[in-house]
């Protein structure tokens, strides 16, 4: 692709992701006390019962919401992830995750992985409110969408035989 051409091209606004050393310092510091653990035994934080995947999607998820945050204009790095995160904010993020092609099953995904960041970042912060809009769950307002399986035909797998 030649340089103009990459310059024109649209780039999913949701794929850029905020590594956590360019997180506002409120966001780091909250991080890095979340996922710190302590060598009592009742003084784990949450965090220190998830998987290496979990945190790292967890990040990922907080730092995609920065992202589309800071796309909007609408970033402000003097409060907390807590109060920055209102429903208004969050309708944002699930539209550009909508409007970037993301199907339903990645946009609730991401809504749980967010949930995650969340919890390790401010543990005492109530965030159901992401999955359970109302009355109304993550479930019902974002059905399960099912892949089309592509079906390999028997001569196929026959021609294919020899090479295994």
């Amino acid at each position: 692709m030649a340089a103009t051409e990459m310059d024109q091209a649209i780039v999913d606004p949701t794929a850029r992701v905020i590594k956590p050393h360019d997180w506002p310092q409120i966001d780091r510091d909250l991080w890095l006390a979340g996922t710190s653990w302590d060598p009592g035994y009742f003084l784990q934080p949450y965090a220190a019962k998830l998987r290496e995947t979990t945190l790292r999607n967890a990040a990922r998820a907080h730092g995609r919401l920065l992202a589309v945050l800071a796309d909007h204009g609408l970033l402000d790095e003097t409060i907390s992830p807590a109060q920055r995160l209102t429903r208004p904010v969050a309708d944002v993020f699930v539209e550009a995750l909508m409007r970037a092609g993301n199907c339903n099953n990645t946009i609730k995904v991401r809504i749980f992985d967010l949930r995650a960041a969340l919890k390790i970042i401010e543990p005492k912060v109530d965030t159901a409110w992401l999955s359970q809009a109302g009355d109304w769950s993550l479930h019902v307002l974002l059905p399960t969408e099912r892949r089309r399986r592509r079906m390999v035909g028997m001569v196929n797998i026959y021609e294919m035989g020899p090479s295994l």
